[in-house]
């Protein structure tokens, strides 16, 4: 449910899903023949007219949609040839001889190029003997510690040009950013969308073989103190290269480079951030408390920004696993109910949805005595349940050993629903409009074992939770 999923998304990342839809722009034409010829697969046939773009757009100096033409032209050639680490060493290769402008991205790219590597054959990386040859350029044989060291090698080669990048809007880059639903005010410039790569690899990028390091962050600490306490905390460590105290000094420079903005939307986004990374980093028996303190003074101080509806999305789901469901359904409603048009509004709806919709599963024995049945009813935002039993033409013997009794297909239910009940009974639901599930236990009445004994036949127990006999009624 995090809203990340609407940032910006590096689009060479999801070529061969989106293709390069482009605006009117110098090399339409040329984009367009690329499309075609990637939807018909034809990669050969794409290279090549990639390669004319490349050069054009670098000596035009279109930065960014020489990158793309030259990431795509890599990802094409890996899929002809089926080596995926040699479009990586092509990209370190030009990015060597790139034009410094976009070598930034470029780096970037590497990295994220080299950290999908290693997630798609971590197993084998980290059964490989550490014993390789260091001095190999070859990554093919490389163990998952080198692979590691060089995919955060790269993140930080990424940011060395940290006050360049911040000079740049992250719009530039349209030809390799696909823009999300909230647009660019929370991640607005290059160096803000690679410090968010950055940080996400140190998760992702974490194994046996890849250690966080000798930095521990006690629940305790500034970590999840209000903003202006954790920028002003400078923890000390033995390890200096410890991933949670780089992630730590990497949010401290984002919430600084933000936190002058006109529009604090940046500012906040990276600080909303920072409680989730505490949140999950942070280890004591005070964390969740912590956590939940810090989340709502965010979204007490900043009531009239949408981000904090996204900060009451997290206390709601901390609510629901706690099993608090009524808390939770109150706070994300208050969400939507404040930025009801927003994304971050129609998250907090979607968990009042999730929390508001009916629910209603009945379990028995299948074969029932001639005493009266228990049923275990289980039920969510439901006060009533009716139950129907109708007769149905199954003899058991040998041909139906592996078939269930119930109606095989949607056909033959409705025969059932338009059949005379042999007996009809409703239950009344304890419901506390508290979105808890329940379950409640009930007695089938005697008579109708009696019926079903006399019938000598099957009959089909039908339940729903209005009353109303249509199918479209949640009937089952």
């Amino acid at each position: 449910m995090k809203s990340s999923c609407c940032l910006r998304l590096l689009l060479v990342a999801f070529l061969f899903v989106n293709g390069p839809t482009l605006a009117a722009k110098p090399r339409e034409a040329e984009w367009i023949k690329v499309e075609e010829a990637t939807k018909l697969d034809q990669p050969q046939t794409a290279i090549g007219l990639l390669k004319p773009i490349e050069a054009a757009a670098f000596a035009g100096q279109a930065w960014a949609e020489g990158a793309k033409a030259l990431a795509m032209r890599l990802t094409l050639e890996g899929k002809v040839t089926g080596d995926e680490a040699a479009r990586i060493d092509e990209l370190a290769e030009a990015e060597g001889t790139a034009p410094a402008a976009v070598r930034p991205f470029l780096r970037l790219l590497y990295a994220r190029w080299m950290l999908e590597y290693y997630q798609k054959n971590h197993w084998n990386l980290e059964r490989r003997s550490s014993a390789t040859d260091l001095s190999s350029a070859d990554i093919r044989t490389w163990d998952a510690s080198r692979m590691l060291d060089e995919i955060d090698r790269s993140f930080q080669a990424s940011l060395a040009d940290a006050p360049m990048l911040q000079t740049i809007p992250v719009a530039g880059f349209e030809y390799l950013l696909e823009p999300g639903e909230l647009g660019d005010n929370l991640r607005p410039t290059l160096y803000d969308f690679i410090a968010h790569s950055a940080l996400q690899s140190f998760a992702a990028a974490a194994s046996p073989a890849n250690p966080q390091g000798a930095f521990e962050i006690p629940a305790d600490s500034p970590a999840l103190d209000a903003c202006a306490a954790f920028l002003a905390w400078h923890p000390q460590s033995t390890d200096p290269t410890a991933k949670q105290l780089r992630a730590l000094r990497l949010y401290q420079d984002l919430l600084n480079f933000h936190k002058s903005d006109k529009d604090p939307s940046a500012f906040l986004h990276c600080d909303l951030e920072r409680i989730r990374w505490a949140g999950r980093a942070a280890a004591g028996p005070t964390k969740p408390e912590r956590l939940d303190a810090a989340l709502r003074a965010f979204i007490a101080a900043n009531a009239t920004h949408p981000l904090s509806a996204a900060a009451r999305q997290d206390v709601a789901e901390e609510l629901i696993k706690g099993d608090k469901t009524k808390e939770a359904r109150d706070f994300a409603s208050a969400g939507a109910d404040a930025f009801p048009d927003h994304p971050f509004g129609k998250f907090c709806q979607n968990i009042v949805n999730f929390l508001e919709a009916k629910h209603l599963a009945i379990k028995t024995e299948a074969h029932w005595t001639g005493s009266a049945e228990e049923l275990t009813i289980e039920h969510a935002n439901l006060s009533h349940v009716w139950f129907r039993a109708v007769r149905s033409e199954w003899t058991p013997g040998k041909d139906t050993l592996t078939r269930d009794p119930q109606p095989a297909d949607l056909l033959e239910l409705e025969k059932l629903l338009v059949s005379e009940a042999a007996l009809a009974w409703d239950v009344a639901l304890p419901d506390a409009k508290d979105c808890r599930v329940r379950h409640t236990s009930a007695l089938a009445p005697e008579h109708l074992a009696v019926a079903r004994r006399l019938a000598r036949q099957s009959l089909v127990l039908l339940q729903n939770h209005d009353g109303l006999l249509p199918l479209k009624k949640n009937l089952g």
